[in-house]
């Protein structure tokens, strides 16, 4: 992800932000096409409470999304600074910001596409992460057509889901057909956390999680935080109801009662404003220096964080970068641009034209040879301008990103200078290749009767599962059988090209 600057004539700038897919996911081909389809549905989402998309974009390959930059900060960020200051955020605040969510959250829910029909848009990574406040005081949901994609393919393979597990609806651990109350139970979890500063069900590893999601009662918020009055108990029991009957029908019934309790308490988006700037100074969120580099793989940190915390355990304190007022204000020679093609590499070209204009002083400066001949001002060729393609538009993107201090500017080598090679050994003329190993293996899963399976403690699902292609070196499986009260964690070898077969009977 990336801080962006669109900049155009007469001073005008607009921050962006570019999220690109994910290595290890953009070499799925069922991937990238459910992560474009899905990319274009939610480009048609036009909410104040929902980040809005853009564009969807190509660049040698590799696919990125435009996105809108917030002013402000996740729910996370806020719920870590409050629990570095001990404090607790107030109720009515709480409600307001989550108020808002709701309404983000059911008009996607309800949109339809342009031929009119229901688009069935579920985010299903609700938390705290993906719910931004602005300065502003508004609530913004992030990543919905993100989340949607990466769901959308688990989907298609056997017993597979995706999402932070804390925040996961019981009908998602049993593998049962969603809608959009998954959203609300998430919803349901996140306003708990917000109020107690925990997550409701206690648990020392993913399978106890799991097994108090499906079976047990979740603790009362009024035992963590005397403040705590019944309407708001009702509500949370109510949104995090097991059964779908119970919970609420939609987002908007959720958002009409915190908005209720928002205004019995006297808040409104102004004063959620006043709190964030009292918690979180905007004065800290400073935008990064520039950096001057060949490439846009330039990570701003600072920005990721805005955006949302892949972290889902408050542990770390979220603290933004401290401002280098050493360095000079951004200028043009600072611009890192995405368009047109021909200046993908800007200091190449900016090197070779110096050295260019050089050689030319140089030889106008020495005597004439014995033709006398010398080159003709009035003879000039025409370079034509390379013709910009389709992307962030005609106006130039400074990509923005704070490298760690004393980090040279990166550069590339010049395209037209052929590398040195390395003389060959006189002692042996003909050196062969090393074979090139496989990098990845296969896992199978074998298990009676049953299992949750979790691989590097990330779920997959129920068994019976597919095969899995993993990375070589050591892996962890888990096994889960709820019924039979069974957890085991078993240490799996994969080597490149070659696979692993595991085979377990859970009632010896």
């Amino acid at each position: 992800m990336w801080l962006a600057r669109q900049t155009g004539p007469a001073g005008f700038q607009k921050d962006l932000v570019v999220k690109k897919i994910l290595p290890h996911l953009a070499t799925d081909p069922a991937f990238v096409e459910m992560f474009l389809n899905e990319a274009r549905y939610a480009a048609l989402l036009n909410h104040p409470n929902l980040v809005q998309i853009f564009e969807l974009g190509e660049d040698t390959g590799n696919y990125f999304l435009v996105m809108e930059h917030v002013h402000g900060h996740s729910l996370r960020a806020l719920l870590r600074r409050a629990q570095e200051d001990k404090t607790q955020i107030p109720l009515g605040i709480v409600a307001r910001i989550l108020a808002d969510a709701c309404e983000g959250l059911h008009h996607a829910h309800e949109a339809k596409d342009p031929r009119g029909q229901p688009m069935g848009l579920i985010h299903r990574d609700v938390s705290p992460d993906n719910l931004l406040v602005s300065y502003s005081g508004m609530t913004k949901v992030v990543d919905f057509g993100i989340a949607r994609a990466a769901n959308a393919i688990s989907s298609t393979r056997p017993g597979t889901f995706k999402g932070k597990l804390s925040y996961m609806s019981p009908e998602q651990f049993m593998s049962k057909p969603i809608d959009r109350r998954a959203d609300i139970y998430a919803l349901g979890i996140v306003l708990y956390e917000l109020v107690t500063g925990s997550v409701p069900f206690r648990h020392q590893n993913d399978a106890e999680l799991i097994h108090s999601v499906l079976y047990d009662p979740k603790s009362l918020m009024g035992s963590l935080r005397a403040d705590v009055p019944a309407k708001l108990e009702q509500i949370v029991a109510r949104a995090m109801a097991r059964e779908l009957s119970q919970r609420y029908p939609d987002a908007r019934a959720l958002g009409h009662d915190l908005a209720a309790f928002a205004q019995h308490e006297k808040i409104t988006n102004s004063n959620v404003a006043v709190y964030l700037e009292a918690l979180l100074p905007a004065a800290e969120n400073k935008p990064p220096k520039a950096l001057v580099a060949p490439t846009v793989d330039l990570v701003d940190p600072h920005a990721t964080r805005a955006l949302g915390d892949d972290n889902p355990e408050p542990t770390k304190p979220l603290r933004p970068p401290r401002a280098d007022t050493s360095e000079p204000a951004l200028s043009v020679s600072q611009q890192t641009l995405l368009r047109p093609s021909f200046f993908r590499r800007p200091l190449t070209y900016v090197l070779a034209l110096a050295l260019a204009a050089g050689a030319a002083v140089l030889w106008w400066a020495l005597p004439s040879s014995s033709t006398g001949a010398r080159p003709q001002t009035g003879d000039a060729a025409t370079v034509s301008p390379p013709r910009p393609d389709s992307g962030l538009g005609k106006l130039p993107t400074v990509f923005l990103g704070p490298p760690d201090a004393g980090t040279p500017p990166l550069e590339e080598p010049d395209a037209g200078i052929e590398p040195p090679v390395a003389p060959r050994d006189a002692g042996n003329p003909t050196v062969k290749p090393k074979p090139v190993l496989p990098k990845t293996g296969t896992l199978v899963i074998r298990v009676h009767p049953w299992a949750e399976v979790l691989i590097d403690k990330r779920p997959v699902g129920l068994t019976p599962i597919s095969p899995r292609t993993l990375s070589t070196g050591r892996h962890s499986v888990t096994l889960v059988n709820a019924q039979l009260k069974v957890s085991r964690q078993f240490p799996v070898e994969i080597r490149g090209g070659k696979t692993f077969v595991l085979e377990v009977d859970l009632t010896r």
